[in-house]
């Protein structure tokens, strides 16, 4: 295989024994030279495709150069998804000394923060980056040299992705380097805007890198009257030896069709997000390891790139609501070649008409546009309260990076001193002289407990309940389903 010659030998060897990698894909070959070359990269390609080695290849490559310490922060937008991506790091990491540690809500401080010390790459998400800057822990920030995102689709047009482009800057801002941002997505409607969003104030040379490879896909349509979900799915496994995922966009749903399948005398796990972390890595891992288990049924949680094994075929209970979301859970089957089986079940005209505008969409080669805000005035001041408390003061170079976040581009001058001079009087902020500096309010809200959280999770779930069974959490519940029981 054609190898660049800025990569390491050892690295090289690594993936050819260990790996038994022949070649590298054409998707890695076209993203090692412009990673090697420092420039930001947006990397669009399907799931399996490689594009995580794509990426981690140069990285490490980079990492053998430079001083120990934490040099790489990686985002991902769920804590099944970072607990997945630390492992498969870590594995890559582990014969040249270095380490890949993870960091979450559902880990102790004394989980994490030891081996954070330790590591050269961080696998986390938005909120934990934010409760890290309003710690005494925040000079583990201060020497970055790449942001990674993965998933960036999952991201881009939500509040969470907002915050991660403004963390993006506070992180330039704390270390005084220009980090090389790289973003990893399956399914990119208008990859240029994105492009920009993860570009912020970078002045690195900027690209897009596409997996031209597309797998074929076979699609079989059915509806309800030709065929019960569940008989399918038990001729299915009769009749062939495939691997299936079953898709269903409600949790009441999936757990619907598991009754179901069980009253046919088949056992398929259901994976949500109501079911406990426990339970859910255990389906994960037997679905993986265990030829036995054949099927599984989830909604969202195994949408995004969880390492579950080869699948052979995807089945939806239902229409997606996007074509993103139909090739985001399409691209799960035709991992161990070029063709994958999809089956898709149709309830009604309505849901008939979404999938022939999915198909339609498909055949054209375009995916809905993702539209992240570029005016976010609240999200502002509340980084600006967290900047100052962070560094003690803002500096008029610090806040000039921190407006070139995209959230911030609408933001008219204007606009910014009157958010600046409410936060004053309210304060957040504080003025020194000519400086601006941190409020006295603003102890209240990022010192510990609950009020810290509150700052740190800007968009919080609902709260649930726990439910245990012989001593073990087996799920949790929401407290309507309760009260109306």
């Amino acid at each position: 295989m054609v190898i660049d010659p800025r990569l390491n030998q050892k690295l090289i060897d690594l993936f050819s024994y260990r790996y038994r990698w022949q070649s590298f894909r054409e998707i890695q070959s076209k993203t090692i030279p412009s990673v090697l070359d420092g420039k930001n990269l947006l990397l669009i390609a399907g799931t399996a495709s490689g594009k995580t080695e794509a990426v981690m290849i140069p990285v490490i490559n980079r990492l053998l150069e430079l001083p120990a310490g934490l040099k790489c922060i990686y985002f991902a937008p769920l804590k099944s998804l970072i607990n997945d991506v630390s492992s498969r790091l870590e594995l890559m990491l582990r014969p040249f000394g270095l380490v890949a540690a993870k960091w979450h809500g559902d880990l102790t401080r004394s989980e994490k923060l030891p081996i954070a010390r330790e590591a050269s790459i961080l696998v986390t998400t938005p909120e934990s980056v934010e409760g890290i800057f309003l710690s005494e822990n925040s000079d583990l920030l201060s020497s970055l040299e790449f942001i990674i995102v993965d998933e960036v689709h999952a991201f881009i047009d939500s509040p969470r992705g907002a915050q991660l482009a403004s963390l993006m800057e506070r992180i330039k801002i704390l270390s005084g380097l220009d980090q090389q941002r790289i973003a990893m997505s399956a399914t990119v409607g208008n990859p240029e805007l994105l492009l920009e969003w993860l570009r912020g104030s970078s002045r690195r040379d900027s690209v897009i890198v596409t997996d031209e490879n597309r797998r074929e896909k076979t699609i079989e349509v059915l509806t309800e009257g030709e065929v019960v979900p569940s008989e399918y799915l038990s001729k299915l496994l009769e009749e062939t030896d495939d691997k299936i995922l079953v898709f269903s966009y409600s949790r009441a749903r999936a757990e619907e069709f598991a009754a179901r399948a069980r009253a046919l005398g088949i056992e398929v796990p259901v994976h949500h997000s109501s079911v406990s972390k426990t339970l859910r890595v255990e389906i994960e891992e037997e679905f993986k390891q265990d030829n036995k288990l054949r099927a599984i049924v989830a909604t969202s949680t195994l949408e995004m790139g969880i390492d579950i094994g080869d699948i052979d075929r995807v089945i939806f209970l239902e229409i997606p609501p996007s074509t993103a979301s139909f090739l985001q859970r399409a691209g799960r089957a035709g991992r161990k070649g070029n063709k994958s089986s999809i089956s898709v079940f149709v309830e009604d005209p309505q849901s008939l008409y979404n999938l022939l505008g999915i198909l339609g969409m498909l055949s054209e080669g375009s995916v809905e546009p993702l539209l992240p805000s570029d005016h976010h005035l609240p999200l502002l001041g509340h980084q600006l309260i967290g900047l100052a408390r962070t560094r003690g003061f803002l500096s008029a170079v610090d806040l000039a990076i921190l407006k070139e976040a995209f959230p911030f581009k609408k933001v008219e001058t204007e606009e910014f001193e009157i958010l600046v001079n409410h936060l004053v009087k309210e304060a957040f902020l504080a003025r020194r002289d000519l400086s601006i500096i941190s409020g006295a309010a603003t102890a209240e809200i990022v010192g510990s407990g609950k009020e810290k959280m509150d700052f740190v999770v800007l968009f919080p779930g609902g709260f649930e309940y726990s439910v245990q069974l012989n001593g073990h959490e087996i799920g949790k519940i929401h407290p309507a389903v309760l009260s109306s029981s």
